[in-house]
């Protein structure tokens, strides 16, 4: 293949990642908050005066042909230049805005629109080469029984009860791990019949409760990532790393412990990536289990659309892996976003990914062994901008 030939063709593939990055709502709000944080475009006159700062988002009450011709004229050179906290306070305020309760943010609508979508078009492709994203952006696993980096499980510290929890103990598929598995199935189930009985059928009607999809409060363990934790000083500062700052559903927690582990000796365990849309829409159609009762309502509101809700059956995952990773770039291009299932599930069969955080992982059948312990907090200075902005996290020096 000739210089040119090559050339065309990576271009080609950069504009399919691309693609898949606008097509998610969490993918489109990276890509404006980064150019947001990059400077530009110069804020356009709108109602109530110009363009807000990052993180409090002002822009979308901005004329959409003003707003999406500045847009497209982003420099090149400065979202290239962008630094690392300023890409990850764009993935971080991406996460923080995801709703599956509640219509979606004005900002989620205006992104929504074909006009601003084609406008962030060039800066996606920029972005998606990004030295922290593509960084950020790779499989759980550096080659057999090897982490990309130490799994870290965080503990949060809720002031408002007395005590204080400890990272769950590691589950075990043959034995602890299958008896969370089944006291989730019976929690879902149970879910789904409650709905049923009590729900109205209008979808329209506020009402729901669970909208999550991992297999949550049954002490599984969920770890991301925490690169230099694992030789970090007490007092030593972390930054704001997705395990700490890039949560869905955020209570806006200061403190907590965390937990490193690592492969047990001789652990080679089967990982599902979740690095794209089209992945995760495998994983549900082998192991579909139907959830529309439990999830119409609070979907619609997310959506618009009255359909049949389907989500793995992670009973039925864990007899083929051990853990399930979503992916930085899976996570971008896949939360928050309707899915079409195969057909035969049924002519309306959609899924979605809520509830999961980017570069985490659930154990299944966690074989780790615990590394390291130690307490982390966050500490604010000054008093611009969301979270990220604010403030870092470090480990306690206690």
């Amino acid at each position: 293949m000739s210089i040119a030939h090559f050339d065309n063709a990576m271009q080609q593939e950069a504009q399919m990642k691309a693609e898949e990055l606008l097509a998610g709502p969490r993918g489109r709000r990276f890509v404006a908050e980064a150019i947001l944080r990059a400077g530009t475009p110069a804020e356009p006159e709108a109602p109530g005066g110009p363009m807000a700062a990052p993180g409090t988002m002002g822009w979308q009450h901005a004329p959409l042909d003003r707003f999406a011709g500045r847009w497209a004229t982003a420099d090149p050179a400065v979202l290239r230049g962008l630094s690392e906290r300023d890409l990850m306070a764009s993935i971080v305020e991406s996460v923080d805005s995801a709703m599956y309760w509640q219509p979606p943010h004005a900002e989620d609508v205006t992104l929504a629109d074909p006009q601003v979508i084609e406008a962030l078009r060039p800066a996606a492709g920029i972005l998606i080469d990004h030295p922290v994203l593509t960084t950020l952006d790779r499989p759980l696993l550096t080659g057999p029984g090897r982490l990309v980096h130490p799994a870290a499980h965080i503990d949060w510290i809720d002031h408002d009860l007395p005590g204080r929890r400890t990272p769950p103990e590691l589950s075990r598929v043959d034995s602890q791990g299958r008896d969370k598995l089944e006291r989730w199935r019976r929690r879902v189930d149970e879910n789904v019949r409650r709905s049923r009985v009590n729900w109205p059928q209008d979808v329209r009607a506020l009402c729901g409760e669970e909208w999550w999809v991992p297999p949550v409060l049954v002490g599984l363990l969920a770890t991301t990532p925490l690169p230099g934790a694992d030789v970090l000083a007490p007092g030593g500062a972390l930054g704001a790393p997705l395990l700490l700052s890039g949560i869905e559903d955020s209570f806006g927690r200061e403190a907590g412990t965390v937990a490193l582990f690592d492969l047990a000796p001789g652990a080679e365990p089967r990982v599902y990536e979740v690095d794209s849309p089209e992945a995760w829409v495998r994983l549900v159609g082998a192991f579909p289990l139907d959830v529309t009762p439990a999830r119409r309502h609070e979907y619609f509101q997310v959506t618009g659309l009255d359909v049949a809700w389907f989500m793995p059956d992670w009973q039925q995952v864990a007899e083929q892996y051990d853990a399930v990773h979503v992916t930085v770039g899976g996570y971008l291009a896949t939360a928050t976003r309707a899915l079409r299932l195969d057909p035969a599930l049924g002519a309306g069969a959609h899924t979605m990914l809520a509830g999961w955080d980017p570069d985490q992982t659930y154990w299944l059948d966690a074989r780790l062994r615990e590394t390291g312990r130690f307490e982390v907090e966050f500490i604010e200075y000054g008093a611009s901008g969301d979270q990220f902005d604010r403030g870092t996290w470090r480990r306690a020096a206690g």
